[in-house]
C-alpha cells in the first residue's frame, strides 16, 4: 500500500479519528489513493456525495464502495 490510513490523523474531518469504516473500507481508500486521488479530494467527494444523498436517505452507506463511481470520475476529471 501507497499510504497509511490507519494512523493519518484527519482533524479538519473529526478531531483524533485514525480510522473510518472496516478493513475492506480501508483497502477500497487505498485504491482511491493509487487512482491519484489525495486524502483532500477523497474527502470533498464524500461530503459532496453525502450531502446529495442525506436529502433522499438519512442512513450512511454500507461501505465505501458506495463512493467507488464518483471517485473514478473525480480521478479521470482531476487526473
Amino acid at each position: 500500500p501507497t499510504g497509511d490510513y490507519h494512523s493519518e490523523k484527519l482533524p479538519h474531518f473529526a478531531p483524533g479519528l485514525t480510522r473510518l469504516g472496516t478493513d475492506a473500507d480501508m483497502q477500497q481508500l487505498e485504491r482511491w489513493k493509487e487512482m491519484g486521488l489525495s486524502l483532500g479530494q477523497i474527502l470533498g467527494v464524500v461530503q459532496r456525495i453525502m450531502m446529495r444523498k442525506r436529502k433522499r436517505d438519512p442512513r450512511p452507506p454500507g461501505s465505501f464502495r458506495y463512493f467507488s463511481s464518483a471517485m473514478r470520475e473525480a480521478a479521470e476529471r482531476d487526473g
